[in-house]
C-alpha cells in the first residue's frame, strides 16, 4: 500500500509556479551569457582557413622569399570579439600589448608553430582567464610569425614589445595578435580589409610578416615587397 501525500491545491500552484520561475531564470541566465559572449561566425572561420592556405601556398613554393602582394592582398575578415594569434615554434607565450599578458600555446601546438583563433570578452582575458581556441592550425615548419608595432586601441595589431629579428631588413618585430574588435569597449571592429603576407626562408626557419593592406599602406608595401625582392636576390647570390 503505497503512502501518498496531500498537498492542498494552493501549495500544488505555489510548487509549479516555483519550478516555473526556477526554469526561466535558467533559461534568462544562459541567455544574457549568450548575448554578451561573441560567436564566432562563418565568414571568420572561412577567413582563417583561406589565410592558412595561402601562408602553405607561399611556404611551398621554392623562391626564399614569397608575398601576395602583386595579386592586392588576401581578403580577409575578422568577427568583432575574435582575435588571431600567431604562435611561435620556439615560443611557450606570446605577448600582447593590447591586454597587457600572455597567451600560452594550446596543448595541441606544443613544440610547432600554429594559428589560431581565440573568442575573448572585453578584457581580453587568455591566461587569465583561459578558453580554449576556437580553431588551431599546426604547422609543421618552423616558423616565426612577425607583425609591426601597432599603437592602434582599435581593430588591428595588438602584438607586445619588439622581440624578433627579420633575417633580410634588420628589424625588430613584435608578435602577432590580430583582433577583429578593439582592446577597449566602444571602438570599431578590424571588418572586412585585405592582408599583405610575406615569407621569407633563412636556414631551417621560416619568417611570416602579416600586416593590413589598404589604400593608406599600399605605397609603404609596396616599397617594402620591392625592398625584399631586392635583398632576397642579392642573399640568394652569395
Amino acid at each position: 500500500m503505497g503512502v501518498g501525500i496531500d498537498l492542498p491545491p494552493v501549495a500544488i500552484i505555489g510548487l509549479l509556479v516555483g519550478v516555473f520561475l526556477i526554469v526561466g531564470l535558467v533559461v534568462f541566465g544562459m541567455g544574457v551569457v549568450k548575448l554578451f559572449t561573441p560567436v564566432i561566425d562563418e565568414g571568420s572561420i572561412n577567413n582563417f582557413n583561406g589565410l592558412v592556405a595561402l601562408i602553405k601556398s607561399q611556404i611551398e613554393k621554392t623562391e626564399v622569399c614569397s608575398s601576395n602582394f602583386d595579386s592586392g592582398g588576401q581578403p580577409f575578415y575578422l568577427l568583432n570579439g575574435a582575435i588571431l594569434v600567431g604562435y611561435n615554434y620556439d615560443d611557450e607565450k606570446q605577448l600582447t600589448s593590447c591586454s597587457k599578458e600572455t597567451a600560452t600555446k594550446p596543448s595541441n601546438l606544443i613544440g610547432k608553430a600554429g594559428l589560431c583563433l581565440h573568442i575573448e570578452d572585453n578584457a581580453n582575458n587568455f591566461d587569465k582567464d583561459p578558453q580554449e581556441p576556437i580553431q588551431c592550425y599546426a604547422f609543421e615548419e618552423n616558423i616565426v610569425f612577425l607583425a609591426n608595432k601597432d599603437d592602434k586601441t582599435y581593430g588591428g595589431f595588438g602584438g607586445g614589445g619588439s622581440r624578433h629579428l627579420h633575417p633580410i631588413l634588420g628589424q625588430m618585430y613584435e608578435d602577432l595578435f590580430l583582433y577583429g574588435g578593439e582592446c577597449d569597449i566602444g571602438e570599431p571592429n578590424l571588418g572586412s580589409t585585405r592582408l599583405y603576407v610575406e615569407t621569407v626562408k633563412e636556414d631551417n626557419e621560416i619568417y611570416v610578416y602579416i600586416s593590413e593592406l589598404d589604400k593608406e599602406s599600399e605605397k609603404t608595401i609596396k616599397e617594402r615587397n620591392d625592398k625584399i625582392k631586392k635583398l632576397c636576390v642579392e642573399q640568394v647570390k652569395l
